[in-house]
């Protein structure tokens, strides 16, 4: 990947719109990005980084809300571009994050969110912000990490894993090499085994609580055995031995308990059999004597019963009397109910016309109220015909003034504007005047000490100076007045420190009063508009009491306007209330309409219904006459009466007949009884019944207690048939636990490092050594020629100690004296040395990890401050040797010497108005 041209807008410290064109740097070899400290030279690659995945290469610069530059105007957007070559295609990203600008209408700002585009020589561009990262990455072949590890070897991350120790180069190394998943095999093999050791104690519990659940008989020869087993004394192979002989006894004298148990049953069944035979034949002889007592009683009864029938049967003409008057006025009962009808209806028409005479008169009354009400509606509506326009007058004033209201809103808001920039530029005179004396300061200490400087320099020479010898200045060889070496005088390096110091304090000076110059312009810019637009609203350009006027000018439109909202309110009231008229009048006409209709037509149905009681009134006076009761109830009573008196002899009669029968029945059913308890009795014999109630009593209490034996010996069978299932079954699982427990503990103890009489090496150390001694070797080749063939990268070989985790630790060999030491032994410029190579071998080993991808660009930022010259000459030729094959290797540093050295360079500076700005010097 090889970037062409890089846009930057509002980015970082670049305020405006900044283009670096990559293309006239060339394809290959070195180029230097310079400036001052802050300016924005890593800004350049954290530009790059952002366009390609979306955030910036450090760590400290992830927050999207700090890319947009603070010195950009408000409508400057914040965006980078990057159009870059890959495999001689020719690609553009273009990326903006989130941040808040100002609204395109109205005030205030709004949120403009991120954004993102990948534009490809062929297909749809990639427009979703997450998807063209996840596109840029699938096209180079690498992350943002390791992207940023490739192409950037970043400020301050040199020393870090240079001076690491196992644990933190494990960190750092499991990010890099992706060796997490190694660690999550020792995690899961750690828990596995964990897991199988706790299902081992569950089931060595399990088993326990099986055991203890054995049982066997009190008087049992197994008993002392089984009493060993449940303290765990026995081996599971021989209790489950004991638990089958313990079943197998159970089995022998439940057999026992079978046949005794048959043999009762059998003698029970006999004596139940006599015992019935005993209490049949003492119930017939009782009902025998019961039955035949009974059918005399019944013999007598019965001649009694004949005589009552035959005196009830005599009233019979009474009954057909009383159903001929029944029938009589049953007849007549259909006139009574003709006449109920006619009085209903003649009570029916009266109220109706009781309630219609009524209803003419308040419908009169109310049709009067009804015309009054529509007169009234009429009136109101014809007075409120000016509201339209009196709305349009008002609406037309209150926008004339909202715009004055807006006007001294933004005078006022004008007004503090100023005030606040006349506070900056008092702060901002205030700095320079402290910043101009320091200045001053300085410029007298500077001319004091280069007074004593050059006065010590004359004397230097005066004292040097020989009769008769030509003096090196003026050529005389007299020297009457030779000048005198005073003590105290500077040296030449606290003179030129003196003069750092003046030319500092003049740069202060300057920016100082360049600043307050700034914010003097900008102030009588604002003061000068404001003029102008006082001016134009109040007929003046005078600042006097500017503000109090605007308060007054406020509060006066503030009242105004109020009092305006007031009288529109009211006046769309007017016409809210016209608009009603408008639709209620219609419908109160109608209404009118529909109320005199009605009366007209309840006129008419009071005549009819006058005509109509007259001749219902001549109907029921003709059939009052024919009738022999005055109403119906009367007929209908009178009825019930006679009907009950029937009813009662036609009972009477009834009841003496069903006596007489039911009598007979029952005779008939003694007589019954009595011949079958005669049959029962004739085969009967003498049994004494309470004897053998005595024998069934004690034989069944033989038989429950064989009963209650033969359920001890079920549950204790059960108890062990079922504890002998489970203690197999589980010891069956223990064995399968133990066996994949065995190996999986000597898998993760392998893995984890923990090998009894081994080295603490973990599994994904050992696969992070083979890495690290892979960058190593890339690394040494650089070093060796850093360090002029010195030094040598040497992974350790020996650890502190089998109880600490080892084999990432560093070393370096010294050639010159053939010692190996560790790294932290290095000096500085050392150091500094062996961390670039460290740097640079990790970027070949990823780049070769990752599939051959190769970056034709690479940045290596600061840390040659450090160096010696000659220390700095062999990291030049090391860096030199990067760019072979069309390899473009950018240096970002402000050291002197490798701006003589490189021809090439972006020079970063910062403006003195804010902001930075980046130019290409080819």
């Amino acid at each position: 990947m090889r970037p062409l041209k890089l846009t930057m807008s509002a980015f970082g410290p670049y305020a405006g719109e900044t283009v670096i064109d990559f293309e006239k740097l060339g394809k290959s070899g070195l180029y230097l990005i310079s400036g001052d400290t802050g300016a924005g030279k890593t800004t350049i690659f954290d530009a790059i980084s952002f366009a390609l995945f979306g955030s910036a290469s450090g760590e400290n610069r992830q927050d999207d809300s700090l890319l947009r530059s603070k010195y950009a105007d408000s409508s400057t957007p914040t965006f980078v571009e990057l159009v870059f070559d890959y495999g001689g295609k020719t690609y553009t990203v273009k990326r903006n994050p989130a941040y808040e600008r100002p609204k395109s209408r109205g005030e205030g700002t709004t949120l403009e969110r991120a954004g993102a585009v990948l534009r490809r020589p062929t297909g749809k561009p990639v427009t979703k912000p997450g998807e063209v990262s996840a596109a840029v990455a699938e096209l180079l072949g690498v992350d943002k990490n390791q992207f940023s590890q490739i192409a950037m070897i970043a400020q301050g991350d040199f020393q870090k894993l240079l001076n690491a120790s196992t644990e933190d180069r494990k960190e750092i190394f499991q990010k890099i090499f992706n060796t997490g998943r190694y660690s999550k095999l020792q995690k899961k093999l750690k828990e596995e085994t964990s897991a199988l050791e706790q299902q081992n104690r569950e089931l060595d519990n399990s088993l326990r609580q099986y055991i203890s659940l054995i049982a066997c008989a009190e008087d049992s020869a197994l008993r002392p055995e089984t009493e060993k087993a449940k303290r765990g004394e026995l081996p599971t192979e021989e209790v489950t031995a004991l638990i089958e002989r313990l079943i197998s006894e159970d089995g022998s004298e439940a057999e026992s308990l079978n046949e005794r148990h048959a043999a009762l049953d059998t003698r029970d069944r006999e004596l139940t059999q006599l015992i019935t035979l005993a209490k049949g034949w003492a119930e017939a002889g009782a009902s025998l004597q019961r039955s035949e007592r009974e059918l005399a009683e019944k013999m007598l009864e019965r001649g009694e019963l004949n005589k009552s029938l035959a005196e009830k049967q005599t009233r019979q003409p009474e009954i057909e009397s009383l159903s001929e008057q029944i029938a009589a006025i049953n007849q007549q009962l259909p006139e009574y109910d003709r006449l109920d009808k006619l009085k209903t209806e003649t009570e029916k028409l009266t109220r109706a016309l009781a309630q219609d005479k009524n209803a003419e008169q308040s419908s009169g009354a109310e049709i009067e109220a009804k015309r009054e009400k529509l007169a009234g509606m009429k009136a109101e509506s014809f007075d409120l015909d000016d509201a339209p326009a009196e709305k349009q007058r008002l609406e037309a004033e209150c926008r004339e003034l909202d715009k004055d209201i807006a006007r001294v809103k933004g005078l006022t808001e004008g007004m503090r504007g100023i005030n606040t920039l006349k506070k900056d530029y008092d702060k901002a005179l205030d700095a320079y005047e402290a910043d101009s004396k320091a200045y001053s300061a300085a410029s007298a200490e500077h001319n004091v000490k280069l007074k004593l400087y050059f006065d010590a320099q004359a004397g230097i020479l005066a004292s040097k100076l020989v009769e008769g010898e030509r003096c090196p200045v003026c050529g005389s060889v007299e020297h009457p007045s030779p000048a005198v070496l005073h003590g105290g005088a500077p040296t030449e390096a606290e003179l030129d420190d003196c003069k750092q110091k003046l030319e500092a304090a003049q740069k202060i000076m300057e920016h100082s009063s360049m600043t307050a110059s700034g914010i003097n312009t900008r102030l009588e810019e604002r003061r000068n508009a404001l003029k102008n637009e006082l001016c134009e609203f109040y007929g003046g350009e005078s600042f006097e009491n500017v503000e109090a006027r605007l308060a007054v000018s406020a509060e006066e439109l503030k009242r105004k306007k109020k009092t305006l909202d007031t009288e529109l309110a009211a006046v769309k009231l007017r016409i809210k209330r016209k608009a009603e008229l408008s639709k209620l009048i219609p419908e109160e006409e109608l209404k009118l309409k529909e109320s005199e209709d009605g009366l007209s037509r309840l006129k008419e149905r009071i005549a009819a219904n006058s005509a109509a009681l007259e001749e219902l009134t001549k109907q029921r006076e003709e059939l009052v006459k024919g009738l022999k009761f005055g109403d119906k109830a009367a007929a209908v009573r009178q009825r019930a009466q006679l009907q009950a008196e029937k009813t009662a002899i036609e009972n009477g009669i009834t009841s003496a007949r069903e006596a007489l029968t039911g009598c007979e029945n029952r005779i008939e059913g003694l007589k019954g009884r009595i011949s079958e308890a005669k049959r029962a009795l004739e085969n009967e014999q003498q049994i004494d019944l309470e004897a053998e109630l005595n024998r069934q009593t004690q034989l069944r209490r033989e038989k429950s207690a064989v009963i209650n034996a033969q359920k001890v010996l079920y549950s204790r069978r059960s108890a062990n048939t079922g504890a002998l299932a489970a203690i197999k079954t589980q010891a069956g699982k223990k064995t399968e636990i133990e066996n994949r427990l065995s190996w999986v503990k000597a898998l993760s103890d392998t893995a984890g490092g923990n090998l009894i009489g081994k080295k603490k090496i973990m599994l994904e150390t050992y696969v992070q050594m083979s890495c690290f001694d892979r960058v190593l070797c890339r690394a040494n080749i650089r070093f060796r020629i850093m360090s002029d063939g010195q030094y040598e990268f040497v992974r350790r070989s020996s650890s502190q100690g089998k109880q600490s985790q080892s084999g990432l630790e560093l070393d370096v060999i010294d050639h010159y004296n053939g010692t190996q030491r560790g790294v932290g032994s290095l000096s500085g410029g050392e150091s500094f040395l062996a961390s670039l190579s460290l740097a640079l071998g990790l970027s070949d080993e990823i780049q070769s990890a990752a599939s051959g991808i190769r970056f034709d660009t690479m940045f290596v930022d600061e840390g040659f401050g450090t160096l010696s010259e000659s220390a700095l000459e062999q990291a030049y030729r090391a860096l030199t040797g990067l760019t072979e094959g069309e390899r473009l290797v950018g240096i970002i540093s402000h050291v002197s010497e490798l701006k003589q050295r490189i021809d090439r360079q972006i020079v970063v500076t910062k403006e003195k108005s804010g902001g930075s700005r980046a130019e290409l010097i080819c």
